[in-house]
């Protein structure tokens, strides 16, 4: 799941890309250049014109200066790299900043119908690039590419705990790996450490692998996107969601999570069956009629998990080893169930969190906050594929040469959902997209899980993919796959 913090005040910019909404972007664009050049002027007064009246009064020159001064005086003059219109009230903007090359900000702009500026602040990265005119990294060796990205992680890797990374990178194009290593830990009670055959859960990355196999059953004529899920789940409450609802996070179904809170007995471990039938006897109300919106459904994915394994006769697990994981040669990966499984897997990565009291990385399931993974351990389709990051670039080049789905597939895979309004959501099948004129195409998934965060990243007009695997609940890795795209990307 990716979430995205506001902090409304917060600053900057200089010139770019845009879409959509024209009948406000210009008063829309004025407002933020005229931000970023009081910013970049350190002219707090200039800051405050694009407010609107009650903006004006409530804002104070003086809280201007005392967040960004200090921002100024660490990153210098600000320069916008790009703007994304989510809609005709929000911009989400990529800065960089003149004397600081390597690093970026993302800022969210909120505007009202009259295109006045209601709010801002600074997001997660939103992973927003200027379509190049040439070849990335035309003047680069990749050997130079690969010193590049391991500096960028180097500092990351050396700074003290908690704030360390943790984990595996490896940065590839569709022929050749172009930068591989791990750092630290696979497990921090036994010092073993970790290598590029180490076994990360990947949480909800695991969703692209669910949603391929589908595709993979619809390609078999097993069944049909429209299908309603009740024609394959007896007695499903919720008779107008489809298929494809499921896969592109249309559907309204409710959250799992507090049914298995407030329903289910936490000294036992939930499986698929066990949250469907919590639906069946609560029936909570959907959030919405499916296909008018879109909100990021993990049950969505458990019932396409459960879909997988009546329409094949096979669990899901099977499943994806059968069609999936031995076919592109994935031996490090699977579904697999450490807590509740019988088997155990050499040179797993064990998900750690960091506890304040012992000052040190603990399992999970000694914190109290985080004793949840217990008893959901063993839920498949929104979660439970674990992988190393040289099996992740066999599934690249995998989808990349059409050796698992079909052309047609792939490309239904990566497009953008069309709500019953007509406006296009960012999600295809399985992954997020960053699509639109004069920025690169970009497909990608995060996922996150106490002990665990994933980034799976491809730079689809580059042919570029990103793997970022953490085990120590390293919360950065959405700024350290930014900062790694913009360097196979800068010239």
């Amino acid at each position: 799941m990716t979430l995205h913090k506001i902090a409304y005040m917060i600053p900057l910019f200089s010139l770019v890309s845009t879409m959509g909404y024209a009948q406000t972007i210009d008063k829309r664009e004025v407002s933020i250049h005229t931000m970023i050049e009081g910013y970049n002027q350190q002219d707090y007064s200039q800051m405050k014109k694009p407010w609107g009246f009650i903006g004006k009064i409530l804002l104070r020159k003086k809280k201007f200066k005392k967040q960004y001064e200090p921002f100024f005086s660490k990153n210098g003059i600000a320069t916008i790299d790009t703007i994304l219109y989510r809609s005709k009230y929000m911009a989400t903007v990529q800065l960089q900043f003149k004397d600081q090359p390597t690093n970026r900000a993302t800022l969210r702009f909120m505007f009202n119908d009259r295109g006045k500026l209601q709010g801002f602040g600074f997001g997660y990265p939103s992973f927003i690039y200027r379509k190049s005119n040439q070849d990335s990294n035309s003047n680069l060796t990749l050997e130079q590419q690969a010193l590049t990205i391991d500096s960028l992680i180097s500092h990351r890797v050396n700074k003290k705990a908690p704030n360390n990374f943790n984990g595996c990178v490896l940065v590839s194009n569709q022929d050749q790996v172009i930068y591989k290593s791990c750092f630290g830990y696979a497990n921090y009670q036994t010092k073993e450490m970790l290598n590029d055959t180490s076994m990360f859960l990947l949480a909800s990355c695991t969703k692209q692998f669910t949603a391929a196999a589908i595709m993979i059953l619809h390609e078999k004529s097993l069944l049909k996107y429209t299908d309603t899920v009740a024609s394959y789940i007896p007695n499903f409450p919720y008779p107008n969601v489809t298929i494809e609802h499921l896969l592109t996070h249309t559907s309204g179904l409710p959250s799992y999570f507090p049914l298995l809170a407030n329903h289910w007995d936490h000294s036992k471990q939930a499986g698929n069956k066990d949250v469907i039938n919590l639906l069946i006897e609560h029936k909570p109300p959907l959030y919405f009629a499916p296909n008018t919106r879109f909100d990021y459904s993990n049950t969505g994915y458990i019932l396409l998990s459960s879909i997988i394994e009546a329409v094949s006769k096979q669990t899901y697990g099977d499943f994806l080893s059968q069609h999936i994981f031995t076919p592109l040669g994935m031996n490090r990966t699977e579904v697999y169930f450490r807590r509740s499984g019988d088997t155990t897997i050499s040179s797993y990565a064990l998900g750690h969190v960091y506890s304040i009291k012992d000052s040190s990385f603990v399992l999970p399931d000694s914190i109290k906050r985080s004793q949840y993974v217990t008893y959901m351990d063993s839920l498949t389709g929104d979660d439970g594929v674990s992988s190393s990051v040289m099996d992740l670039y066999k599934w690249d080049k995998g989808l990349s040469s059409n050796t698992i789905l079909l052309p047609s597939s792939l490309e239904l895979m990566y497009a953008k959902h069309t709500l019953a309004s007509g406006k296009k959501t960012d999600y295809g099948f399985g992954f997020f997209l960053v699509k639109g004129p004069a920025i690169e195409d970009l497909v990608y998934h995060t996922g996150g899980w106490p002990g665990y965060s994933t980034m799976i990243m491809k730079l689809e007009e580059q042919k570029k993919n990103i793997v970022i695997l953490s085990n120590n609940d390293y919360d950065n890795f959405d700024a350290l796959a930014d900062e790694i795209a913009t360097s196979l990307l800068r010239h």
